[in-house]
């Protein structure tokens, strides 16, 4: 049983007992991305029938940039190649979900020890990256490379944005 804070609101979580899991908690994020549902919008649905960051024909084959916290997720699990010095990355959906399933097949201790991740970040590891895994292959249709940023340069100035923005960018 745990305590998992947001937004200034605390949510009751509980897992069972049979430890983390890549397929399980991918089925979980699935589900919540609704990929199902019917497109409602012209421009393409990413998911829940109303995100339109597809283009209209579907072609996911252009530059998607993950941006923030999906940046700093990916990294932490080792999942790519990067240039720190730059705040920039390039990963697959395959290394992705290589580095997503040996996090979940870790015990709690050992992902609590990791250097890499921050000390509120444990419990919810195997989660994130599997939701990551899920939402750029089954909601944006994602099925080889994407490009990561920490940060952007916009007129000489470096800007850190949420992970929306960077499809938005590629839509422009």
């Amino acid at each position: 049983h745990a305590h998992y804070n947001y937004n200034n609101d605390q949510v009751d979580v509980e897992g069972d007992n049979l430890g983390s899991s890549f397929d399980r908690c991918q089925k979980a994020a699935v589900q919540a991305l609704n990929v199902n549902k019917p497109c409602e919008v012209v421009t393409g649905c990413a998911f829940d029938g109303n995100w339109g960051a597809l283009p209209a024909d579907g072609d996911t084959s252009g530059e998607f940039y993950l941006l923030s916290y999906l940046y700093e997720r990916i990294e932490q699990a080792g999942a790519g190649k990067f240039e720190a010095d730059e705040g920039i990355g390039i990963a697959t959906v395959g290394e992705l979900a290589e580095a997503a399933r040996k996090v979940c097949s870790m015990p709690l201790h050992e992902v609590k020890a990791s250097n890499n991740v921050h000390p509120e970040d444990p419990l919810y590891f195997c989660l994130d990256l599997s939701y990551i895994h899920a939402l750029l292959t089954e909601g944006f249709g994602i099925t080889s490379s994407f490009k990561m940023a920490k940060k952007f340069d916009i007129n000489d100035v470096k800007y850190e944005a949420a992970w929306s923005l960077g499809a938005a960018l590629e839509m422009l």
